[in-house]
């Protein structure tokens, strides 16, 4: 394995080194998350070992874990990988490569079968250099969010802003399409297009006893198709948690000690959690647009109808607009 990375002494989030002021812009902005302030979910437990600073790049790896952490990434051409076909014109020209990596689809059974994610990195050279060619000591990942946002479509469409920028001449941009999203398999196969577009078509329902039980109906039908098309067994190994431990066998596959990461949205819950599971292995982390990670959803998303619901009362008088 060729090791990335000598440049980073292990550093407690939010220090700044001698790097230059890109790499301690990015440490400086990671003093903002407060990660080692942060509560551990409920349910979350560190990884064994994950505490310590790294020797190496494959530190203290859980057993059965060994030959997914000593894995190196075939780059290739991205051509064959999916992506919206709007994505498709970026992906010539020698500017991105991408990659499968393999992981435990239950990290229970590390020896049963392998899920494959989906990696892309653009050059962290300059906007003239090709993924090829980087010079570049260390990766920054991104995950921009969702669940559910694929990793290989905001790279293709963004990630030349970032290695445009200050972040460019230190880090190759990586991302990547968490499990079950995207070009990674297995994909989370629910509906088809047409039947997703007749599910966006159905009527709203309202906040009544029957409109409660048809929207129950709907939540059930489509769990039902997710179950049919995806199977038990890989519902089961998705979540954030999951993700967690496939971002950290990404960051030793890219052959850095410690993990250099930037969340939106979604993103920094995936950060979050990635930070209490392996707090040793984080070198500079920002997360913009915090998700936090204690919320209730059921009671968030009830917080959101409710307050949906209130600008359609005070809409619906002033403009002429109906429920129906």
């Amino acid at each position: 394995m060729r090791f990335r990375g000598t440049k980073i002494r292990a550093a407690p989030v939010g220090e700044t080194n001698s790097r230059g002021s890109s790499a301690a812009a990015l440490a400086a902005a990671a003093t903002l998350v407060l990660l080692a302030g942060c509560a551990l979910p409920a349910g979350l437990q560190d990884e064994p070992g994950a505490g310590a600073q790294p020797d190496s790049v494959v530190d203290e790896v859980p057993a059965g874990l060994a030959h997914f952490y000593q894995q190196e990434l075939g780059w290739e051409a991205c051509a064959g990988y999916p992506v919206g076909e709007s994505f498709r014109a970026n992906i010539d020209g020698g500017q991105f490569l991408c990659a499968r990596l393999s992981v435990p689809l239950d990290y229970g059974r590390p020896d049963g079968a392998a899920a494959q994610i989906a990696v892309i990195k653009t050059s962290g050279t300059g906007a003239s250099s090709s993924a090829a060619e980087s010079l570049a000591a260390e990766s920054l990942v991104v995950n921009p969010g969702g669940p559910g946002s694929s990793g290989l479509e905001w790279a293709l469409s963004s990630a030349k802003d970032v290695a445009r920028g200050p972040l460019g001449g230190e880090f190759d941009v990586v991302s990547f399409d968490p499990r079950g999203v995207g070009a990674s398999t297995p994909r989370i196969e629910c509906l088809g297009a047409a039947e997703m577009d007749a599910v966006r078509a159905q009527e709203t329902v309202r906040p009544d006893p029957a409109g409660i039980a048809e929207a129950e109906r709907r939540q059930q039908a489509f769990v039902d198709a997710c179950v049919a098309n995806t199977g038990v067994d890989a519902l089961a190994n998705m979540g954030t948690r999951t993700a967690s431990r496939d971002l950290d066998i990404l960051r030793a596959a890219l052959g850095d000690r410690q993990l250099n990461y930037l969340g939106f949205s979604y993103g920094t819950l995936l950060g979050t959690i990635y930070a209490q599971q392996f707090p040793g292995r984080v070198r500079a982390m920002v997360l913009d647009g915090a998700v936090d990670p204690d919320e209730d959803r059921i009671v968030t998303a009830a917080l959101v109808l409710r307050d949906a619901s209130g600008m359609r009362q005070r809409t619906w008088p002033t403009t002429g607009c109906s429920p129906t």
